[in-house]
């Protein structure tokens, strides 16, 4: 039954399968009743119960069921009571592959940009896009099967934003690359009025804003002319909008909604430094005074309890890393390359993260502490995860060997993984079985699902 309910909530059914596919298709006639198996698949079964001085008997059994395939019994009912037996063997031995990962998928080409877990609502579990060097994306089913393919014009900037178009319950995935906007279903097919051909090229990522929870999404999108566009999930421009507001120069990260005290401000800065906090018409809202450096990349905008304690974190050009409130004036977070920001006592206010020999160091207002972690050292990549109201967990993959760490944000480590790996998602259970896996690619572009030992629980 357990396998059933895999097959079913994984989207792995059998009809994807291209091995049980192909013998269903040999043995399509129509019946009474069908009952089937694949063999090679069944050895855990055929094993059950079985007596231990019957094993050199089983053994030569399994020998011979391992290089089977489907076998299949189909009974009709004809005349005078008779009925037609119809059995199918097919050969198609199974090809196993030896290693820790619970699947891997070779895509003809090396991945580019790291995996990201969505979300099917038709089996309510999980499914992985990626994209790979020739700028295809790749849908892929929690259980490791390649859904479909297409290829878009170029590599896609940020994240992928899923959105209920027609309010039904069914999403659709939001998509941008440098020139163009895309919606795209679940099969991959283009949704009504997309793409969009942008103006001018992007220079920052997308952001969908759904001011009253109701599904009636805005689209924001920076481009290279210091235009803010602004879309409705149809792919037309937003009436009242217009004339679309122009930034001194582009801006240097994605548009970015706050809701204070029953406002809504959409803060965003430019390349030049200025910060603008705007209205939902693109209107100037709040007075800035905070000046960052020229070309700074934005990581974080963190809310305050009034729109001048609005506080940006961004890393400078030299990889420091500095925050300040839109009414303020810059503050150094952490002076060295490879902080990352984490506000780690749900406080409001932005501490730093940095690998470092022996261990992970955490710094906020003036206090340090390390926490102990084997083979951390400097140079080391540091992902946070989770976050957003709850105590993230951290992920510490080593420079030299691709080695992960999963480690709490007590700076207990959870869970460790021999690598090679290059990049890691959110750790996810995926196909909602009680069982953890986190998606890797390897230095050779493969995409690779590890278990994780943590129960599903432990996600909450």
């Amino acid at each position: 039954i357990q396998l059933a309910i895999d097959g079913w909530t994984t989207g792995g059914n059998l009809v994807e399968d291209p091995r049980a596919s192909a013998w269903f298709a040999r043995m399509g006639a129509e019946a009474g009743a069908a009952w089937w198996c694949d063999l090679a698949r069944s050895e855990q079964l055929i094993t059950q119960g079985a007596r231990s001085d019957k094993t050199p008997e089983l053994d030569q059994l399994l020998r011979l069921t391992r290089e089977l395939g489907g076998l299949t019994l189909h009974l009709s009912p004809g005349q005078r009571g008779l009925f037609h037996i119809t059995v199918g063997l097919q050969h198609a031995p199974l090809e196993e592959q030896a290693g820790p990962w619970s699947w891997q998928v070779d895509l003809g080409a090396p991945v580019t940009r790291p995996p990201e877990v969505l979300r099917d609502h038709v089996t309510q579990g999980s499914e992985i896009l990626v994209q790979d060097t020739l700028h295809r994306i790749h849908m892929i089913s929690s259980s490791g099967q390649v859904r479909w393919t297409r290829a878009l014009d170029g590599p896609l900037m940020g994240p992928t934003h899923q959105v209920d178009r027609y309010r039904n319950g069914k999403f659709q995935m939001l998509l941008l690359t440098r020139t163009t906007l895309y919606l795209i279903d679940r099969n991959g097919a283009d949704v009504s009025g997309f793409p969009v051909k942008l103006p001018s090229p992007a220079v920052a990522p997308l952001a969908v804003m759904d001011y009253e929870n109701d599904r009636d999404y805005r689209i924001l999108l920076p481009i290279e002319n210091g235009r803010l566009l602004n879309f409705t999930v149809e792919g037309l421009p937003v009436k009242g909008w217009e004339p679309a507001p122009q930034l001194p120069a582009p801006a240097a990260g994605p548009v970015v909604h706050l809701r204070i005290k029953g406002k809504d401000l959409l803060v965003v800065a430019d390349r030049a430094g200025h910060v603008h906090a705007l209205d939902r018409k693109g209107k100037p809202r709040e007075r800035t005074s905070l000046k960052l450096p020229a070309d700074a990349e934005v990581l974080a905008v963190l809310p305050g309890n009034e729109p001048a304690q609005i506080t940006l974190v961004w890393r400078t050009a030299e990889g420091a890393l500095s925050a300040g409130i839109i009414g303020g004036t810059p503050q150094t977070l952490a002076a060295v390359a490879g902080a990352v920001p984490c506000d780690l006592d749900h406080n409001g206010v932005p501490g730093t993260l940095l690998p470092a020999d022996g261990g992970i160091l955490w710094s906020e207002g003036g206090k340090e502490v390390l926490w102990p972690v084997a083979d951390a050292r400097n140079g080391d990549a540091l992902q946070v995860l989770n976050g957003a109201g709850k105590d993230p967990w951290l992920l510490l993959r080593t420079a030299y060997t691709g080695h992960l760490q999963l480690v709490s944000a007590q700076g207990a480590v959870l869970e460790s993984s021999a690598g090679p790996a290059v990049v890691a998602t959110v750790p996810a259970d995926l196909d909602r079985d009680g069982r953890v896996e986190w998606v890797v690619i390897s230095p050779e572009g493969r995409l690779i699902a590890l278990p994780v030992q943590l129960p599903a629980a432990e996600m909450q």
